[in-house]
């Protein structure tokens, strides 16, 4: 729980609130005396300080510091300083009989001015002249508790503990319901309520009490042992990590729940020797957004980063974290909740691909038939062009080169109106994928040996092919014409990496294993690595393998294996090679 800081306590206070500070310095004085005062000249109430000139003028300079007009404020009648004891007087004694007919004419003043109240901050020592003994400011505070119980009164008195006994102080916090310790406000528990402190049978009433007090605290103590050990245990057996970071002055972690291990791989006890552990788990990548938070310092922050895990697996994590304060606001713990979001964000992900990749087909599709007319045109009379230029001498067109370099000139265009053709066979492929693939189950081994064969031409300049297939892969819940088109989509992305003229370097690798519920066809290659924004950006339409945009093939094998209900991804270590990684469901027995 956050704690209130002690202005907004004071400002807080409400009427016939009767409160007592015992202070050791100037310093604690004034820091509870000017919010009570501002609180109450902000809220419209009149506001009446007695103590001695030196202390008034210290006072009047603190609230002027904390930016209160301090002469508009005296001129308006909110607020009033008094140096001269008018409300004890009494040279040098207390006078029970005072405290009260002396409030009676602010008070009125107050009122008849509109103002909602009048609040009264008190220097008890100087109004005494000296510390009049336990039994007179007793019966003087008690008498003063209960003219704040009749009228609006709100009532600070000040208690320099260097001026007043012991037996004085003790006789000042039996006779105020409230108190300012700490730089906090508090309910005082050892209040002595006016009937039973000026009751002929005092002791006896007090004893009671403080019997009934002690068994309440007990029975307290009780329920906050048995709800820490219930917290303790929901929190131990919660499969989200929970946990409390100490913030200064030495950092760690302060409660780890056992969930750690199933979430990061590292135990509780690890989580206590390494302070630093839970900004070493979050991903690289992720590290600056954490940073960003931490350098706003919200009080509550929700945040999605990635977990690199103690196996070195990723997980996605979704913590909602509470910046704990102590009284004067300064940070001290961070409270929060880590969740394993891995697979909701993957499903996020592909829905959200599905639905870009939808409305790209859409349009696609228009675009393919616009572009497929001028295209069959310029495909026709190109093809007319080269059959006329090889029937022309070369002393037609300036000799031999200058034919030759015709020749090659239109090569380039009838090359570059076939990839247009390619890119339309894409768009149209882009806009056919909806819903659930038609056909039969497919055989993952025969689908692997017809697209190794159908690139084994390409491959020769580049790397060498190995298959390594069990003989009892079940079939795969896709079309096997459609898996024939994704591997052999993902193999020719493969070779694009790897360059030319060294084929005994490089090999491609096709693996295949049965996981329940599905098989995993993992392709292999020892071509340069991915960078991280490659991996995450792969398949994307217009954004290929070669880190620019390669057309849509990619994207229309995301979107051909999602449709199926499997997932592909790309891995690629630091050292080179990458991994591209489908899992696709079994297909169901006929029935």
């Amino acid at each position: 729980m956050q704690r209130i800081p002690l202005a907004g306590q004071l400002g807080g206070l409400q009427p016939h609130d009767h409160l007592c500070l015992l202070h050791g310095s100037e310093a604690e004085r004034l820091a509870a005396l000017v919010p009570f005062v501002r609180a109450g000249l902000e809220a419209g109430e009149s506001c009446l300080c007695t103590a001695s000139p030196v202390d008034l003028e210290a006072l009047r300079q603190a609230l002027a510091s904390s930016g209160v007009d301090v002469a508009a404020a005296i001129a308006a009648g909110g607020l009033l300083l008094r140096a001269d004891r008018d409300l004890h007087p009494t040279a040098g004694r207390l006078d029970p009989d005072a405290a009260g007919p002396s409030l009676e004419e602010p008070l009125r003043q107050a009122l008849a001015a509109g103002r909602p109240g009048l609040r009264l901050a008190g220097d008890v020592a100087w109004a005494m002249g000296g510390d009049p003994g336990p039994e007179a400011l007793l019966a003087t505070e008690t008498r003063l508790q209960e003219q704040a119980a009749r009228h609006p009164l709100k009532v600070l008195c000040l208690v320099d503990g260097g001026r007043l006994s012991a037996a004085s102080r003790l006789a000042a916090v039996r006779s105020h319901p409230l108190l300012v310790e700490g730089g906090r406000l508090s309910r005082n528990p050892y209040f002595e309520p006016p009937e039973e402190a000026l009751a002929p049978d005092h002791d006896e009433r007090r004893l009671r009490r403080m019997l009934r007090q002690a068994r309440a605290c007990g029975e307290e103590a009780e329920r906050v042992r048995h709800d820490v050990a219930t917290l303790r245990l929901l929190a131990d057996r919660a499969t989200d990590l929970i946990y409390r970071y100490r913030l200064g002055p030495e950092p760690g972690f302060e409660y780890v729940s056992p969930s750690a291990l199933r979430l990061t791989g590292y135990t509780p006890e690890e989580h206590y020797a390494d302070p630093l552990l839970g900004q070493k788990l979050v991903h690289p990548e992720d590290r600056e957004k954490l940073a960003a938070v931490a350098a706003h310092s919200p009080d509550t922050s929700t945040l999605v980063l990635r977990w690199i895990r103690k196996d070195g697996s990723e997980v996605v994590t979704e913590q909602r974290n509470v910046l704990v304060r102590d009284a004067e606001g300064r940070p001290v713990a961070l409270e929060g909740v880590a969740r394993d979001v891995t697979e909701s964000e993957r499903a996020r992900r592909r829905l959200f691909d599905a639905q870009r990749l939808a409305a790209a087909g859409t349009v696609a599709g228009a675009l393919a038939h616009e572009i497929n007319g001028p295209l069959a045109w310029i495909g026709t009379n190109l093809g007319v062009l080269r059959e006329a230029l090889d029937k022309l001498p070369p002393e037609a067109v300036g000799g031999a080169a200058a034919l030759e370099e015709l020749r090659a000139c239109l090569g380039d265009a009838l090359d570059g109106t076939a990839r247009v053709k390619d890119v339309i066979a894409g768009l149209r492929a882009l806009r056919q994928v909806n819903g659930a693939p038609d056909g039969a189950p497919a055989d993952v081994a025969a689908e692997v040996a017809l697209a190794l064969e159908t690139v084994r031409p390409q491959a020769e300049s580049r790397a060498a092919l190995e298959a390594d297939l069990p003989h009892d892969l079940p079939h795969v819940a896709m079309p096997a014409f459609q898996l024939s088109q994704v591997l052999m989509n993902l193999l020719f992305e493969v070779l694009q990496r790897i360059p030319e003229g060294r084929p005994g370097e490089h090999w491609i690798r096709v693996s295949a294993a049965p996981e329940p519920g599905k098989v995993r066809i993992d392709l292999a290659d020892s071509g340069p690595a991915m960078g991280p924004e490659l991996q995450r950006r792969l398949f994307e339409p217009l954004f290929g393998a070669r880190a620019e945009p390669q057309g849509l093939r990619l994207a229309l094998c995301h979107l051909l294996v999602s449709s199926a209900g499997g997932s592909i991804e790309a891995e690629s270590g630091q050292d080179g090679g990458t991994r591209l990684r489908l899992h696709l469901p079994v297909a169901r027995a006929a029935p």
